[in-house]
């Protein structure tokens, strides 16, 4: 497990590496004004960021309704499907019993 203090001291290990990185913030030639005014070009960004988040939700929206379109048309043809192979099933079973039936008139006539 990871020791957070530094050589028993009573800093966070870590710390130390963030008040140098706001120290160098502050002692840098960074204007504080001019960064609170880039805050409106974040915003824009964020409105972006917004806008193509809403775009591309209501392209998800219209891909889930057309697959579910699809989907729906592929289950009726499926079931449509279904339904043929059922009465084939039905079909080859009647065809199967009429031509036991023959056999065994064959088989009769064979024997007598």
């Amino acid at each position: 497990m990871a020791d957070f203090f530094d050589d028993g001291g009573d800093e966070p290990e870590g710390l130390e590496d963030l008040e140098d990185n706001l120290a160098a913030f502050v002692n840098s030639d960074i204007n504080i004004q001019q960064a609170l005014s880039e805050g409106v070009m974040l915003e824009e960004y964020r409105r972006g960021i917004e806008r193509e988040l809403m775009e591309n939700t209501q392209l998800a929206v219209d891909d889930i309704v057309r697959e579910t379109r699809r989907f729906g048309e592929l289950r009726s043809q499926i079931k449509q499907f279904d339904d043929v192979l059922c009465e084939m099933e039905e079909s080859l079973s009647v065809f199967q019993t009429h031509i036991s039936d023959l056999s065994e008139e064959i088989q009769q006539i064979q024997h007598d």
